[in-house]
C-alpha cells in the first residue's frame, strides 16, 4: 500500500465514524486549549518581568548622597566616573510631574510625568524620531497616551501617541514662596510648549501611559523655577540620581558607590525571590497541565482504538496485514490531531484577543503583560497533538493486531 492509500482509507473510516471523530477532536482540543492558555500566560508573564528588568528606567536608577560635605557638581563627577553609569543628574532634576494646559493648541486639563532622556536612556522609538542631546522643547510620548488620573484609568480617554507627532503639548508649572513650617504657596505661573517628535511602546518598556521623555535641560529649567527661593534646594550638597546602562549591572554599581562612602538607594528594587517564585510556579503549573494533556490525549487515542477490535478483526480476516492496519490507524490519529490543533489555535486566538480587549486593556497592570500566543507555545501544542496520538495508536494497535481475527471478533 502507498501513502495515498493509507490516507484515503483513513479518511473513509473517519467519515464513516463521524461521531467518534468529532468526540476525539473535541477531547483533544479541550486538553490543548487548557495547555495553550496556561503556557501563553506563563510565557507572557515571564517576558513582562524580563522587560521590566531590562527596559524600565526605574530599575536602573540609583539615588546617591555623600556622607561628607561634597558639592553637587563634584558628586556628579564622582558618580559619573563609575563603570556602567551613563548619566548623573541632581536628584531633583531627574523626573517631575507636570500639568497639561493645552493639547494641539486647544485647552486641555491633564497630567503627565516626565523623565530626562538622551540617546542612551530613552526607549526604542516606534514612530517619529528621537531628540538630539541639545534639542529643547521636544518630547517623546507613549503609544497609548493617557493624561488623566491613573487611579481611574479609562481606555476610551486614551490618545494614540502617533497621532500627536508634530503637534504640541503645553505644560504649566509655578514658582513658589517657601515659608518655614508651612506648605509652599504658588506664585507666578509659567508655561512651556513641547513638540511631540517621537513615540515609544509603554508596554514593551513597562512604563505608565502618562510617562514622557524630555531633555534633561528642560527639566532643569522647570525645577530651577520651582525651587527658586527654597533654602534647601540652594544647598550645594544635594543628592544625585545615577542611571545605569542595564538593570543587570545595578548591583555592581551599588557596591562601587558604597565603597566610595556614599549612601545609596535603588529607586525600584528587583524582588528576585518573588520572580523566582513566579517562575517556578509557572513551570510547575505548566508541567502539570502538560502531563494532564498527555494523559487525556493518550486515553482518548487508546479508547478510540480499543473500541474497534471487531473492525480490526474483520480487516485481518479480509487480508489486511498488521502493517496496513497500524498504518491506517496512525494516519487516522494524525488527521484527528491536526484537526484538533487547528481548531484549538483558532479558539485560543479568539480567547486571547477577547481577554486582552475586555479584561487586560482596562487594567494598567495586566495590560503591560502583553498576553499573546507565541510560536513556541504553538509548536509545543502541535507536537503534543501529533506525537501523543501517534505513539498511543502505534502501541495500542500493535498489541491488538498481534491477535488473530477470530479472537478479535469474539472480543466484540
Amino acid at each position: 500500500m502507498k501513502i495515498n492509500d493509507y490516507i484515503y482509507l483513513a479518511s473513509v473510516n473517519l467519515k464513516r465514524r463521524r461521531k467518534s471523530f468529532v468526540v476525539n477532536v473535541i477531547l483533544i482540543s479541550i486538553s490543548l486549549f487548557i495547555l495553550i492558555c496556561c503556557l501563553s500566560f506563563s510565557n507572557s508573564l515571564s517576558k513582562a518581568m524580563n522587560r521590566a528588568l531590562i527596559n524600565n528606567i526605574s530599575y536602573r536608577s540609583i539615588s546617591a548622597m555623600s556622607n561628607k560635605s561634597i558639592k553637587t557638581e563634584e558628586l556628579v563627577d564622582m558618580v559619573g566616573s563609575v563603570e556602567h553609569v551613563i548619566k548623573v543628574v541632581p536628584q531633583m532634576k531627574y523626573e517631575t510631574a507636570l500639568e497639561v494646559s493645552a493639547l494641539d493648541n486647544e485647552n486641555f486639563s491633564g497630567n503627565i510625568t516626565v523623565y530626562g532622556g538622551n540617546e542612551e536612556i530613552y526607549p526604542n522609538i516606534i514612530a517619529g524620531r528621537s531628540f538630539y542631546d541639545d534639542e529643547k522643547n521636544v518630547c517623546i510620548v507613549p503609544k497609548e497616551f493617557y493624561l488623566f488620573d491613573m487611579n481611574k484609568y479609562d481606555k476610551e480617554k486614551s490618545i494614540d501617541g502617533e497621532s500627536l507627532i508634530g503637534k504640541s503639548i503645553e505644560i504649566t508649572y509655578y514658582s513658589y514662596e517657601y515659608i518655614e513650617n508651612s506648605a509652599p504657596i504658588k506664585k507666578d505661573k509659567y508655561t512651556k510648549t513641547l513638540k511631540v517628535i517621537g513615540v515609544y511602546d509603554q508596554d514593551e518598556n513597562m512604563m505608565n501611559v502618562n510617562e514622557c521623555y524630555i531633555n534633561f535641560s528642560d527639566i532643569s529649567d522647570i525645577m530651577d523655577i520651582r525651587l527658586e527661593g527654597n533654602n534647601y534646594s540652594g544647598i550645594d550638597t544635594q543628592g544625585v540620581t545615577a542611571i545605569v546602562d542595564s538593570s543587570l549591572n545595578v548591583n555592581q554599581v551599588v557596591e562601587t558607590l558604597e565603597s566610595m562612602d556614599l549612601r545609596v538607594i535603588v529607586r525600584s528594587v528587583v524582588n528576585e525571590k518573588l520572580i523566582k517564585i513566579i517562575n517556578l510556579t509557572s513551570i510547575f503549573v505548566s508541567s502539570v497541565i502538560m502531563i494532564i494533556a498527555f494523559i487525556n490525549i493518550t486515553i482518548s487515542s487508546i479508547k478510540s482504538i480499543e473500541e474497534r477490535r471487531y473492525e480490526i478483526g474483520m480487516l485481518k480476516a479480509i487480508g489486511y496485514n498488521r502493517k496496513n492496519i497500524i498504518g491506517i490507524l496512525v494516519i487516522e490519529n494524525i488527521i484527528i490531531g491536526i484537526a484538533a490543533f487547528i481548531i484549538t489555535i483558532i479558539i485560543s486566538l479568539i480567547a486571547i484577543l477577547l481577554v486582552r480587549e475586555k479584561i487586560f486593556s482596562n487594567n494598567i497592570s495586566l495590560k503591560s503583560i502583553g498576553l499573546d500566543l507565541n510560536l513556541n507555545t504553538s509548536m509545543v501544542s502541535l507536537i503534543i497533538a501529533l506525537v501523543v496520538p501517534v505513539l498511543s495508536g502505534i502501541i495500542c494497535s500493535g498489541k491488538i493486531t498481534k491477535k488473530n481475527s477470530i479472537t478479535l471478533n469474539k472480543e466484540r
